[in-house]
């Protein structure tokens, strides 16, 4: 739980400092990219899982 909270405010940290310096672009490319990578490998995830532990 602990390792997650420090890691989205790392994150919300690094596209607010882009906001702050008038990086629209990269800080809107940069919070896109984290969210649908993070639901890309949790879906891959959840697919691997379901393929290895699918009983036979």
């Amino acid at each position: 739980f602990l390792g997650a909270l420090t890691t989205f405010s790392t994150f919300s940290v690094e596209v607010m400092s882009m906001l702050q310096h008038g990086r629209v672009m990269l800080a809107m490319g940069t919070a896109a990219l984290h969210l649908f990578g993070s639901l890309l490998l949790t879906w891959l995830g959840m697919r691997t899982a379901a393929l290895w532990f699918t009983p036979v």
